[in-house]
């Protein structure tokens, strides 16, 4: 990781004015640290949005950021988006009272900024004579509100160079940051792995049970690292994780045989992938899940009679069952 300078600005929309902090902090282990376990929290959240800057809206945000190309005080930079969070949310009459940490990194040849949102959490403390006191810490792996803008995607224009994420804010409030920001979505993340994993389970269903069962092993293996990692799912790169002897086979079934094919590089929604290795299903009696490769072997499904048979249930379920039978 390269952190070139970071900074944390505090917001509160409930003030009367706002003063920004003007000292980036020094980049050192402590302040690596704090943005490294952020932008890790950041990368590993599911339902994060993709997209860009509306270019019909009204905000300033992008115009602001414009800047960070040719000036590389970060500083100024978000002391003025700071400026603009906080009159945003004035005038959307939104109640926040935030710490906004700014960072801006350069990985290989791609620059990032990077905002996160995060507050304090109450807590207790033992004090030095043994007494309990009331305490606040940041809780890192709680995000409020989190961006990142990929500056080499948007100056080549592409059109998903902006990721949004949110968690336990109410949806007015995020909409007031959204608009400030002038953040529109371009990826729909469900319905694009969706017609990657149905691709995957239509190519594996032609193949032995066996064969397929790896085909779709290596498939969520690969896909749910480029997740982790924050990167989009490659076909390309895919066809030659699933089949390493043929590693074009997999695009040429894509092209040829499938109907709604997946884009050439996929933002995945992580809930989705699972459904590559898992089999799943509740309703108000009970709730079921299992490996996909133990049906046919350990579980038995009969269609005609609607019903599974399992062999080699879990310890822990066969004495629940015979505690509840006496």
């Amino acid at each position: 990781m390269t952190l070139n300078a970071c900074i944390i600005q505090h917001i509160s929309s409930e003030a009367d004015s706002h003063d920004n902090h003007d000292q980036c902090l020094p980049v050192n282990d402590q302040t690596e640290t704090l943005f490294s376990q952020l932008k890790h929290n950041f990368i590993t959240r599911v339902g994060k949005k993709y997209g860009c800057f509306d270019t019909e809206g009204e905000a300033q945000f992008a115009a602001s950021v414009s800047d960070l190309c040719a000036d590389s005080d970060l500083a100024t930079l978000s002391g003025r988006l700071a400026e603009q969070v906080f009159n945003g949310l004035k005038e959307a009459q939104q109640s926040l009272s935030a710490y906004f940490v700014f960072g801006r990194e350069k990985v290989a040849e791609e620059e990032f900024l990077y905002l996160f949102c995060i507050q304090l959490t109450e807590a207790l403390q033992i004090s030095e004579q043994l007494e309990i006191n009331d305490t606040q810490f940041l809780n890192l792996s709680e995000i409020g509100f989190a961006l990142r803008l990929n500056i080499s995607q948007w100056q080549a224009n592409e059109d998903k160079f902006l990721t949004m994420y949110s968690y336990r804010l109410e949806k007015e409030l995020v909409k007031a940051l959204q608009d400030i920001i002038g953040f529109t979505s371009t990826v729909n993340a469900n319905a694009d792995t969706k017609a990657l994993i149905n691709s995957i389970q239509n190519y594996a269903h032609q193949l032995p049970e066996e064969k397929a069962h790896d085909v779709r092993s290596q498939a969520f293996e690969y896909c749910e690292s480029q997740h982790k990692a924050g990167e989009p799912i490659a076909l390309d790169e895919l066809s030659r994780q699933i089949n390493q002897d043929e590693p074009q086979q997999f695009q040429q079934f894509v092209a040829e045989k499938v109907e709604e094919k997946p884009k050439p590089e996929v933002i995945a929604d992580a809930k989705q992938l699972k459904a590559l290795v898992k089999m799943a299903g509740r309703d108000k009696e009970f709730t079921l899940s299992f490996n996909s490769n133990t049906l046919g072997e350990r579980i038995i499904w009969d269609e005609d009679n609607d019903t599974l048979t399992i062999h080699g249930l879990p310890n822990a379920l066969k004495a629940q069952m015979k505690r509840q039978t006496g």
